[in-house]
């Protein structure tokens, strides 16, 4: 009975062939990843809104209010963003009211902000304390739409580094605040 043994020959000259070839091929990673040709998993919420085209209304209000460092931060997050289309909705006297006020917009806006992940698939009937202090409702159907506050979300699920972002098809607006009898 004979007995094959298999053994592997390196030569330096193989060594060199694909050194250069490595030092090549990590130089145009780094290169791609600095020139944004190639897509990071690193991007935080703040850096989606800003790359996703249906959000520009959305993301130029988080700017305006004050809420870049918010939507930067370590986190979790998760993030109702209300499209372009769904502003467009709104009365513009309304909008424009808004921009001129950053304290009522920041409350707006902070309603869309929940501090916590929650993914579509973690979602339950019930209600979620938003960072403005105020509960949103939580609709869970057997099929599609899933809806928070009776909004539709349109594209669930896109996954950064310090949370979620949801996109909605309506602006969210909080309850009115009851009046207090004496």
């Amino acid at each position: 009975m004979s007995r094959v043994t298999m053994v592997q020959i390196s030569s330096p000259l193989n060594q060199t062939k694909t050194r250069p070839m490595k030092v090549i091929c990590l130089f145009l990673a780094c290169w791609l990843s600095t020139v944004g040709l190639v897509q990071r998993e690193d991007k935080d919420i703040m850096d989606k809104l800003i790359l996703d085209p249906s959000l520009k209304t959305f993301t130029n209000l988080i700017v305006k209010a004050g809420l870049v460092e918010t939507l930067k931060a370590e986190g979790p997050l998760t993030v109702f963003a209300p499209n372009d289309a769904a502003f467009a909705k709104m009365p513009s006297a309304t909008l424009e009211g808004l921009k001129r006020n950053k304290v009522l917009l920041r409350k707006a806006l902070s309603y869309h902000i929940f501090n916590g992940k929650v993914l579509s698939k973690d979602f339950k009937d019930g209600s979620l304390k938003m960072q403005s202090g105020d509960l949103v409702l939580v609709k869970v159907r057997l099929g599609p739409p899933l809806t928070i506050n009776g909004r539709s979300i349109l594209t669930p699920d896109i996954e950064t580094s310090n949370g979620v972002i949801h996109v909605i098809s309506t602006i969210m607006t909080p309850p009115p605040k009851q009046a207090k009898t004496p």
